[in-house]
């Protein structure tokens, strides 16, 4: 049985790091955090870089796998600025670049047919008639992780697996299942951070579970199955 506790964006919320480490044991569940992991308004800067550092141990420990997202390609690549960007922030990034780089997945695969990504693969991204291996190929080869898409202020139709956004980019692939952060839900203090399109699942954005005084949510995934899991 393949288990795996799922934790969408945590723009500096530290906490939830020990906590989803804690579920993972107790489940005896894989540990993936989808990036995101900094560019709050509302939590300090040293729990962001904190929050950095702590993945980076965990992964570098073997215990939890990490995917990079936009905020933090950001401070890699200044010309894809995202909101929130800061010169403090970019000068911590900057001296964690090589630790990142060799640590922060771009996607993961659970058991050969379930994709995890940080903003979501659409299928409007893909060649028509694109099949699994096409798909596994593409991401390998990085031909969908850097784009942003025209929803997001880039010069793509749509954005990558980086900046896909749910709500005007995202639709889904046939038959393949993805869990991924990035879009925060609409509709205020009543939208659930946890969403479905088909297979697919949104998990975002736990710094709103921390603002909404809600528990804390992430996604449970056992055996091709995605469900709410709360912290």
């Amino acid at each position: 049985m393949k288990k795996a506790i799922i934790v969408g964006d945590l723009h500096g919320c530290v906490e939830v790091v020990g906590m989803a480490l804690a579920a993972s044991e107790k489940e005896k569940a894989e540990l993936i955090f989808v990036g995101d992991y900094v560019d709050s308004f509302s939590a300090s800067k040293d729990s962001q870089v904190s929050t950095v550092v702590q993945i980076l141990d965990l992964v570098e420990q073997g215990r939890a796998r990490a995917l990079i997202g936009n905020h933090e390609m950001s401070y890699l690549d200044t010309t894809k600025k995202c909101s929130g960007w800061n010169e403090y922030m970019y000068s911590m990034m900057t001296h964690l670049r090589g630790q990142i780089w060799s640590n922060f997945e771009t996607h993961i695969w659970l058991e050969d047919s379930t994709l995890i990504t940080h903003a979501g693969l659409t299928n409007a991204i893909l060649e028509p008639g694109s099949t699994l291996e096409d798909i596994k190929q593409g991401l390998l080869e990085e031909k969908w992780l850097y784009q942003v898409g025209y929803s997001r202020g880039g010069n793509s139709p749509v954005g990558g697996i980086l900046w896909s956004d749910w709500y005007r980019d995202f639709d889904t692939i046939p038959g393949l299942t993805q869990i991924f952060g990035h879009s925060r839900p609409r509709g205020g203090d009543n939208a659930s951070i946890f969403r479905r399109k088909g297979l697919s699942t949104c998990i975002d954005v736990i710094e709103d579970c921390k603002a909404q005084n809600k528990p804390y949510t992430v996604a449970l995934y056992v055996d091709g199955k995605v469900t709410e899991y709360k912290l």
